[in-house]
């Protein structure tokens, strides 16, 4: 049963994609106070596109296999695969 204030299903699928939504929080956060509102940019960094890109397929990713459904069907598997694959080359040091 879910607890008052939270979404149920929602959080299941949800849960396992903090590590990305956290990371995409930390980047906009980051963008927003040291740019956006110093009116130095009006756009967000690519690199917090690519941390929401990748928290989408995470959550899209939960969603179909607990639901057993296919989120979109113009997305294009080996787009996301060679996204995530880039992301964790970026992290190597």
């Amino acid at each position: 049963r879910a607890q008052p204030g939270r979404m149920g299903a929602t959080e299941s699928v949800d849960k396992p994609c903090l590590p990305q939504k956290e990371a995409y929080e930390k980047c906009h956060t980051k963008w927003y106070r040291e740019e956006f509102l110093k009116a130095k940019s009006v756009s967000p960094p690519d690199e917090c596109r690519t941390f929401w890109d990748l928290y989408t397929i995470c959550v899209k990713a939960n969603i179909s296999k607990r639901f057993n459904v296919k989120m979109d069907d113009d997305d294009d598997d080996e787009d996301d695969s060679a996204l995530q694959k880039s992301v964790e080359e970026t992290k190597k040091p």
